[in-house]
């Protein structure tokens, strides 16, 4: 996804795998998380830790391959986990947060969905 425009503390990108799994990439000023829930719980946490500004230009991406789920920034993987079972399919979305209410705001330029190789 290309971000137009962006205001909040963070943005994330959301691949529901199965009714209670879920692979989340959160993008905030202090870089990316990566998380996997399952029922309820967090089972899988990575960090990326780098001050971060989300820009007009910037290009963020969750990219899932076999059983691989990858966060990406402008491009370039910077969290990557392995599942412990192959990904089929899924539904993705995207969720904007501040906790301010109603400063979260996003405008996406560009969204690309393509199947799972």
């Amino acid at each position: 996804a290309r971000v137009a425009n962006f205001s909040g503390s963070n943005l994330s990108l959301i691949t529901q795998i199965s009714p209670s799994d879920r692979s989340t990439c959160t993008f905030s000023p202090n870089g990316v998380d990566y998380s996997q829930e399952s029922d309820g719980q967090t089972i899988q946490h990575s960090q990326w830790r780098k001050n971060l500004s989300i820009t007009p230009a910037t290009q963020i991406g969750l990219q899932v391959t076999d059983n691989k789920v990858s966060c990406l920034l402008n491009g370039g993987v910077v969290v990557q986990t392995t599942m412990t079972y192959p990904i089929a399919g899924g539904t993705v979305g995207i969720s904007v947060w501040d906790p301010t209410l109603g400063k979260a705001k996003l405008a996406i330029a560009n969204f690309e969905v393509s199947s799972i190789k």
